[in-house]
């Protein structure tokens, strides 16, 4: 998957995400931002960062 699709795809996510809150639990800044910064993407890009239970619980 390329930069291009990469971000289309966590861009859809972060519009799902948004959706499913939209009875006032969270506003789409809020859930962009989350996903922004847990270090998801690079997790997606490379799941192999991920190298213990430990740090999958963080």
């Amino acid at each position: 998957m390329n930069d291009e699709e990469f971000e289309y795809c966590h861009n859809f996510a972060v519009w799902a995400g948004a959706r499913a809150s939209q009875r006032g639990f969270t506003t789409v800044k809020v859930l962009k931002d989350a996903l922004d910064n847990c270090g998801i993407k690079d997790f997606a890009r490379q799941p192999s960062l991920l190298t213990s239970a430990d740090d999958f619980n963080r």
